[in-house]
């Protein structure tokens, strides 16, 4: 008789339904996952743009020539000596014929290049990073803040990081293809083409070129050089005809070019300065624009995200690695700035390069290998989750810069015939988007500069009419950070409040009574700010030719507004007296002089 050998159930030795489990756990990770994020960046950005936040200061400067400029006028020298690829302009253009002039319209083309842009990290991440770091890469660039904004800003930065990913992916594309004559030639339009609607595309060309070229001439393959060769002799057709058509006008701006200055590296070339610039855009680019609080620590990742890269793809590494190479080369020559959001398009790159570092301690013995993975980890949560949590902020409170839509058109049903409309430097192009439609005239703009060239004789001449005056104010400028401040705290002693409107980023509209003194004078702010004078008594030194720029017809400097008020009967003896003295103090620096007596 044979003995039966009894078998326990299959379900408790057979690991096929575990191993199917974890199949699907893992296609769930990598596959939707990364899809989940998107969606979740585009739902990011869709509430941004919902938001239609007031354009500020930047976006209504080229948002005028927009909507005022025919296509063949965007060619030419823009409104406020902006510059922009004149393909973003024609978008742009398009979308406000086809939309109406509004912020939509005007943002849509920023909204495009962000959502498509995150289908981009994503392709791009795949090839860089192993593919369980992938997920991780996507949901920074979905969520990372600054670019769920520049996805609602009516300027070119949001679509330099679609045109920057999609040429870095092609370039991928083209390196692992095994007949690269098609690929190469597809790339070649495509770069140039990007170069039409970005002027970032042509780093991220310049550097995907440079490493299929290397590719190519150390692995002695002569259809892949020619190949090469051919790719460049399109890009460099497409090339000069984007110059002659846009490039060239924003090289010859000088207004431009000053504005890039600070962006630069210093000349005349020292190598001791150089190496100081250097570390001072590496530092300066941690804080804006990726806007991470440990430098030190996001360096370091970054660094070793680069041999991650370079050592997993190493042509497509090496493309991504000379991107910023590029960049600073361009500043080097003077020709393009390391400067805030004109290097927006290096952020998603970051992101994924500092992702790869966890890529590293798989390399290291196992004791060693997880110690450095934990700290790894550790050091990237620690980097990026205020940065990740201020996204995610996002969907309860959308970001802006300065509210001004509402605070013209409060002005415009409040006001009476008569009134006088007195503008912050910071709000006039705002105020022309917004306000001039609405019926509003301007009547002068205070500025916290020193203006000695204008002449505003004809300007104080016309307030002197009014009765009532509407102050107008948007968001701080950089350059005048107290400017708001000093200027509330300056009015309120010359004249009585009667109205005051406000709206985010310092967006205010104050109506002032000239023709009563306040009843209670509070106290001001120091009469002087640096680089400007608030004094009614100071006189700027003359000129004897009077500058004939535009600005002048409508300016009129602090101290004469004040003086103007002066002749109200609303700035007091006390007010002057301590004007004088710190005018005393300051004058020296400022170049003012006092009224004699």
């Amino acid at each position: 008789m044979t003995d039966v050998v009894s078998r326990p159930p299959v379900a408790e030795t057979d690991p096929a339904p575990d191993h199917g489990l974890r199949s699907r756990l893992a296609g769930a990770y990598l596959t939707w996952l990364p899809l989940l994020l998107i969606a979740f960046g585009i739902a990011l950005r869709l509430r941004q743009y919902a938001s239609r936040r007031s354009l500020w200061l930047d976006e209504a400067y080229l948002s005028l020539s927009i909507t005022d400029f025919d296509y063949g006028e965007l060619s030419s020298r823009l409104l406020y000596d902006q510059a922009a690829p004149l393909g973003y302009l024609w978008a742009a253009k398009t979308s406000v014929l086809l939309i109406g002039n509004n912020e939509y319209a005007l943002r849509l083309p920023a909204l495009l290049a962000g959502v498509a842009a995150l289908f981009l990290t994503w392709r791009l991440a795949r090839r860089l990073l192993s593919a369980w770091l992938v997920p991780a890469a996507v949901g920074l660039v979905a969520v990372w803040p600054k670019l769920v904004y520049y996805s609602d800003e009516a300027k070119p930065y949001g679509v330099d990081v679609f045109a920057v990913l999609l040429v870095l992916w092609l370039t991928a594309r083209w390196a692992e293809a095994s007949r690269s004559r098609r690929t190469a030639v597809v790339w070649g339009l495509t770069a140039g083409i990007a170069i039409f609607f970005s002027f970032a595309a042509l780093f991220a060309a310049a550097a995907g070129g440079l490493a299929i070229a290397v590719k190519a001439l150390l692995s002695r393959d002569g259809r892949r050089i020619v190949d090469t060769a051919l790719a460049g002799a399109i890009l460099g057709a497409l090339l000069a005809v984007v110059y002659v058509v846009t490039i060239r006008v924003a090289a010859g701006n000088d207004v431009v070019r000053s504005a890039w200055l600070s962006g630069y590296a210093p000349l005349p070339f020292r190598a001791r300065t150089y190496a100081s610039w250097l570390a001072d855009m590496a530092t300066g680019f941690m804080t804006d624009p990726l806007e991470v609080q440990l430098t030190v620590v996001g360096l370091l990742l970054l660094a070793l995200g680069v041999v991650a890269v370079v050592a997993r793809r190493r042509t497509v590494g090496l493309a991504v690695l000379l991107v910023p190479l590029v960049v600073l080369a361009a500043a080097t020559v003077q020709a393009y700035p390391v400067l805030l959001r004109f290097i927006l398009f290096l952020v998603p790159l970051a992101l994924i390069v500092m992702t790869a570092a966890l890529d590293v301690p798989k390399r290291l013995p196992r004791p060693a290998s997880v110690v450095v993975s934990v700290l790894l980890a550790a050091g990237l949560a620690v980097t990026v989750v205020p940065p990740v949590l201020a996204g995610v902020g996002v969907l309860g409170r959308p970001m802006t810069v300065t509210e001004t839509r509402e605070i013209y058109a409060q002005v415009a049903a409040d006001a009476r015939p008569g009134d006088g409309v007195v503008l912050h430097t910071a709000a006039v192009a705002t105020f022309q988007y917004y306000g001039e439609p609405l019926g509003l005239q301007q009547d002068a703009v205070v500025s916290m500069r020193r203006l000695p060239a204008c002449d505003d004789q004809a300007q104080l001449a016309k307030l002197r009419s009014y009765d009532r005056v509407w102050v107008i104010f948007a968001h701080a400028l950089s350059t005048e950070p107290d400017a708001v401040a000093v200027y509330r705290s300056r009015l309120d002693t010359v004249g009585t409040v009667v109205r005051t409107v406000t709206g985010e980023g310092n967006a205010a509209a104050v109506l002032y009574d000239l023709s009563q003194p306040p009843e209670d004078v509070p106290e001001p702010l120091a009469p002087f700010v640096r680089g400007s004078a608030w004094s009614s008594r100071l006189e700027l030194p003359p000129d004897p030719q009077p500058s004939k720029d535009p600005e002048c017809l409508h300016t009129i400097s602090p101290g004469h507004l004040l003086a103007l008020l002066a002749v109200a009967g609303a700035v007091g003896d006390r007010d002057l007296e301590r004007a004088d003295a710190a005018l005393e103090q300051f004058s020296g620096d400022l170049r003012f002089h006092p009224e004699p007596g």
